[in-house]
């Protein structure tokens, strides 16, 4: 499935859980002379794109917005692997009720080209689950995703139902789906100021593995602090996992493994 999700958002406060120490400097410069765009980290830029993007959806249509905030060659992880976003949306009718979603983290590179931001969504059905969304700046300096992960959860599914029924108990009918957050934490990769970056065995850029059994691809961002992995088993299994760079050394941002139930 694609990340499907529910939320009403009011203000909220990003909270720089590291800082990147610094501009990336000319390695990490993008455009030529006459237009520069920023080289360092801002959480809430794509904070304020993942509530643009939910917003549309409820607005507009969850295909379209889909549609609109894909980046070129972006990938939605389903339960039968990763499909190329614009192929699989292409002529796709939006339906009645949206998803709606709410971030709760986002992870970015120093220089603030990729970020992973992770969150909680709700189908209209009722079903809860979490989503991964893998975002890059374009060559414009607006934020799209290349890369949409979500699953269901069947504990989450039956907390929220519990708490929805207590709150319509109490006559409280217009209960929020997904819980509107006052505090959402981001987190920067520090920067590598001209020294090595540690090596992650086999996660060079781009690399991918693909065998009877399983496919993985290794991806990176531009100024390295930053990498991220998806994986695919032949029984179905999906997995994820991102690290960035923090004091010298790699730590981890996400990981999960899905069963092949999770569909």
């Amino acid at each position: 499935m694609t990340r499907l999700a529910f939320a009403l958002i009011p203000l909220f406060l990003i909270a720089a859980c590291s800082t990147a120490g610094g501009g990336g400097g000319p390695r990490n410069a993008r455009g030529g002379p006459a237009m520069k765009l920023p080289d360092t980290a801002n959480p809430s830029a794509v904070v304020a794109r993942e509530l643009a993007f939910a917003r549309m959806a409820r607005e507009e249509g969850q295909w379209t917005a889909f549609r609109a905030f894909a980046a070129p060659g972006a990938v939605i992880h389903g339960a039968n692997g990763p499909v190329d976003a614009a192929g699989w949306l292409a002529g796709r009718q939006d339906p009645p009720q949206s998803v709606q979603w709410a971030p709760r983290a986002v992870w970015s590179s120093c220089d603030g080209g990729t970020v992973v931001s992770f969150g909680r969504f709700a189908e209209p059905e009722g079903q809860f689950g979490y989503f991964i969304t893998v975002w890059e700046r374009q060559s414009d300096g607006e934020y799209k995703y290349v890369y949409d992960f979500g699953w269901p959860d069947a504990e989450l599914t039956r907390a929220e139902q519990k708490r929805l029924a207590e709150q319509a108990a109490q006559g409280q009918d217009n209960a929020i789906l997904v819980e509107a957050y006052s505090f959402i934490e981001g987190n920067v990769a520090q920067c590598a100021k001209g020294e090595a970056i540690p090596d992650v065995p086999g996660s060079a850029g781009g690399l991918s593995i693909t065998s009877p059994d399983m496919q993985f691809k290794y991806n990176s961002s531009k100024d390295g602090t930053l990498q991220w992995r998806w994986g695919q088993l032949s029984d179905g299994t999906r997995k994820f996992s991102a690290i960035y760079l923090q004091k010298g050394q790699w730590a981890e941002a996400l990981s999960h493994t899905i069963p092949p139930a999770s569909k």
